[in-house]
Formats: structure tokens, C-alpha cells, sequence
């Protein structure tokens, strides 16, 4: 009994070390011109998910400062881009996107 409870201690500490700090997510508004950041906030995470929520009724434009319709990577409503890396470097900071409907908006979630 004695071992079988070093065990699961032991299994309970690696998963906590092993798995990622958490996931942070929210919803960014379509800028009404131009390209906005996917989030203001700093962090850096492992993976990166934006997606065009199904309500949308134009196109997402994602890509780097600057973005544009003929720039960047078109998301349609109910798509998703994911970006990942072996190392939490990814920030929504540095990516940006352009919408084609301002009333649009998109969802992103990153995991740390």
C-alpha cells in the first residue's frame, strides 16, 4: 500500500510539472479599417488558436503588422488558424488581422 502511494504521488507531481501554466483566451472586435493586434495583452504561449466565429458574415485577414485583405491568411466564418511552437514564443501581440465586416469579430485562445 505503502509504494502504491509513492506511485501515485510521484504521477500526481509530473503531471503538474509537465503540463502547460493554463490557457488564455478571449474575443477581439473587427477593427472598423485597417488591421488591429489579435490582443493588447503580453504573453507568450505554445500554441496560438483565431478563429472566425460561424456568426460572421465576411472575412478575417490574419497575418503580421500591417495585414490586409491581399496580405493575409482568409478566415471564413467557422475556420481557424493555429500557430505552434516547441516553445512558449508565440505573442497575440505580434499577429494581426483586418476584417472585411467591422461588426465582425474573432475568438483566440493560446496555451502557456
Amino acid at each position: 500500500m505503502k509504494r502504491l502511494t509513492c506511485i501515485l504521488a510521484l504521477l500526481v507531481v509530473c503531471a503538474v510539472t509537465i503540463h502547460p501554466a493554463g490557457i488564455v483566451s478571449g474575443k477581439t472586435a473587427c477593427p472598423s479599417s485597417g488591421s488591429v493586434q489579435v490582443s493588447a495583452s503580453a504573453g507568450y504561449f505554445y500554441q496560438l488558436d483565431i478563429q472566425a466565429p460561424y456568426e460572421n458574415v465576411g472575412t478575417v485577414y490574419v497575418g503580421g503588422y500591417g495585414v490586409t485583405s491581399t496580405t493575409g491568411l482568409e478566415l471564413v466564418a467557422g475556420s481557424t488558424y493555429t500557430q505552434s511552437r516547441p516553445s512558449p514564443s508565440i505573442s497575440p501581440t505580434a499577429v494581426y488581422f483586418a476584417c472585411s465586416n467591422s461588426a465582425d469579430t474573432i475568438h483566440w485562445a493560446g496555451g502557456q
